[in-house]
């Protein structure tokens, strides 16, 4: 459906300019002290790369959640580095230093795992190349952001005035995605919309559950302070929709059904982070700490 080929180009902007915005605001150090801490390196690998897609398929297994239901469940669990993590993560006044080279530790290796992981935990996509899908993810998500961080270091002055127009590109791209993710749904030929397939299957308590497991885990199991563990949680429990949508298009026959629910996961996961981080925010403010919004000591 050409539809569906000029979302498929979409996507490409939005992780192409996503990447690169990210690129242009983050430096080796940021990396350098995500590497550095290697007990919190682990603990956010093992989490993000194993514990969620497990939580995943048990969540399947017990809510009998099958088809293409299933499939876009799968896709965003086991997609890790959410671009927009570290922003949540400022605003809860969490370390956004760790977040961001957290983000793009996850993000580099969600082009590698998030192919394989599926295939392992799919039987129906047990016959899918993940070789395309790789290349397509390494060229459109590792140089743009390692272009922006080289800029960055180079050439500051040309990255701080490019850093806006790619934000704003990241986040327009993002947005249309969404809405003609929805006119395809709609247009497909399903007569109950949004409630396709979805009704009566548990994926709506799975990914609200899923949510709260991955936020509950990667609060208690990860960083050394307060700040790193908001940090941890919030990296975690928000996944990477850019690879989840690639993946679901260029891999998936039927996409439908998928894609609600790849919308539904987005909704999901930033509504109950972006609470937490509001949460947290006014804790810090009462205690008097130094925040986004208030001075302090």
């Amino acid at each position: 459906m050409f539809i569906s080929q000029i979302l498929l180009g979409l996507i490409y902007l939005f992780i192409i300019s996503s990447m690169f915005s990210i690129g242009l605001g983050l430096s080796f150090k940021n990396i350098e002290k995500a590497l550095l801490k290697k007990g919190v390196l682990t603990t956010a690998l093992f989490i993000n790369l194993l514990i969620i897609p497990l939580v995943a398929v048990v969540l399947i297994m017990f809510l009998y959640i099958r088809g293409d239901v299933m499939s876009g469940f799968l896709a965003m669990a086991c997609a890790p580095g959410a671009s927009y993590a570290p922003r949540i993560t400022e605003a809860a006044n969490g370390d956004v230093g760790h977040s961001t080279g957290l983000m793009f530790l996850l993000c580099t290796l969600a082009v590698f795992t998030t192919p394989f992981t599926l295939m392992l935990i799919i039987p129906e996509s047990a016959a899918i190349d993940p070789w395309p899908v790789i290349k397509t993810l390494a060229i459109i998500q590792i140089i743009p952001i390692l272009t922006g961080m080289l800029l960055r270091a180079e050439k500051p002055a040309i990255a701080d005035r490019l850093s806006g127009s790619a934000f704003w590109a990241s986040n327009l791209s993002g947005a249309v995605v969404i809405v003609l993710s929805l006119t395809l749904i709609f247009i497909s030929g399903s007569e109950q919309g949004f409630s396709l397939d979805i009704k009566d299957t548990g994926v709506i308590t799975a990914i609200i559950l899923i949510t709260l497991i991955s936020i509950i885990i990667s609060y208690y199991a990860g960083g050394e302070t307060t700040e790193e563990k908001k940090s941890m949680a919030i990296s975690s429990a928000n996944r990477n929709a850019g690879v989840a949508f690639l993946i679901t298009l260029s891999s998936f026959e039927s996409v439908h059904t998928a894609l609600i629910i790849i919308i539904f996961y987005i909704i999901v996961q930033t509504l109950f982070t972006g609470i937490l981080a509001i949460k947290w925010l006014r804790n810090d403010m009462k205690a008097g700490k130094k925040t986004i919004i208030s001075g302090g000591d």
